[in-house]
């Protein structure tokens, strides 16, 4: 702003004050930075227009005031020039700046950061574009076998993807386990094999039953038979008939009302705007409520309560390598403070168990 120029504040009725600053514009002053309350209008004018304000003041019954130094926080937050403080970080804080894979892993980096982009998922991209999380993750889970889960962060505009490992099972140490061949401890229909050592017997996609066998410890070598053991698992589907007893009334949580909480950072002067952290102007809180509810088992709950509770009881049992891919309720009963039932799931899951080579092999 140059120094001839003042900030005004006038005062008098709204069709005087009207009248005298159409004066003052039909006479060439410089005139701006309008601002209009109740009981009187703040302008910024330079000295010719203060010259015309004060010959004419009397004539309208109009009364003024003169700042002879501009303040620079009004003329910040007046006009467009706030609108756009705000809506230049707003526009910003729709987007995703930053995509980045969080874990010590550099090969499980690798891999996720390479389906992140079979899936679009990269920086510029606009927040509401952004895939379901469910499906995500399941893409992105697919194939890895040492992931158990994949969290999503969504910190400002930054878009963090937190890929968690399956816990580390205990191998039985290989010197309490003499040489072993692998037989099956159910029937089913072989999917894969994940065999360390030994030597595939079973095909893929055959029907084995109870007590065959899967994989041969023993390796011949020209005339020779070595004994080497086999080693690893055998994944197959098949059908596991399950029965249950739950209880009639049960409690469970469920989430409550979202609320959104909005917090406002007010812009500070010296902030550097280039700097992607000071653009969240307006930062959003999502809160979650968990709410206990009872429910009492009647007929008709089969699909919305009885076969989800059952399945996760049946997913604990079997641990977190089993995919428990269809069910279908056989039968089910309901008892005055209980109810019971069979259902059957199709289950795939290692079906291999070791059974020690006899001398005589």
């Amino acid at each position: 702003m140059k120094r001839k120029h003042v900030v005004i504040e006038l005062f008098g009725r709204q069709q005087d004050m009207m009248k005298l600053l159409n004066d003052v514009q039909r006479n060439h002053a410089a005139f701006k930075f309008i601002v209009h309350s109740k009981k009187s209008i703040v302008f910024e004018t330079n000295r010719h227009g203060l010259r015309i304000l004060r010959a004419n003041r009397r004539k309208y019954n109009c009364k003024f005031t003169v700042n002879g130094v501009h303040d620079r926080r009004w003329q910040l937050f007046s006009g467009y020039r706030f609108i756009l403080i705000l809506l230049v970080p707003y526009i910003a804080s729709l987007f995703i700046w930053t995509v980045e894979v969080e874990t010590s892993h550099p090969e499980i980096q690798n891999r996720i950061e390479h389906k992140l982009k079979k899936s679009r998922i990269a920086p510029l991209q606009l927040k509401k574009n952004l895939p379901n999380e469910d499906v995500l993750r399941r893409n992105l889970m697919e194939d890895e076998g040492d992931l158990s889960w994949i969290r999503f962060e969504k910190q400002g505009v930054k878009f963090a993807v937190i890929p968690m490992q399956s816990p580390q099972v205990e191998i039985e140490k290989e010197e309490n386990r003499s040489p072993s061949h692998l037989v099956a401890k159910t029937s089913g229909v072989i999917t894969h094999f994940s065999l360390s050592s030994g030597e595939k017997v079973a095909s893929l996609h055959s029907t084995v039953e109870k007590g065959d066998l899967l994989a041969t410890g023993i390796l011949e070598q020209g005339e020779k038979e070595v004994v080497v053991g086999a080693k690893g698992a055998v994944y197959a589907n098949y059908w596991l008939e399950y029965s249950f007893s739950l209880p009639r009334t049960f409690q469970y949580k469920i989430q409550g009302e979202e609320k959104m909480r909005f917090t406002f950072n007010r812009p500070t002067f010296g902030k550097n705007l280039f700097n992607k952290e000071n653009w969240n102007i307006i930062e959003t809180d999502k809160q979650i409520e968990e709410k206990e509810t009872n429910v009492y088992l009647e007929d008709g709950m089969e699909k919305t309560y009885i076969i989800p509770i059952v399945k996760m009881q049946l997913q604990r049992e079997l641990g977190y390598e089993a995919v428990i891919q269809k069910e279908e309720l056989l039968q089910v009963t309901y008892q005055k403070e209980k109810v019971t039932g069979k259902i059957v799931f199709l289950v795939n899951d290692n079906i291999a168990t070791y059974e020690p080579i006899n001398q005589g092999d």
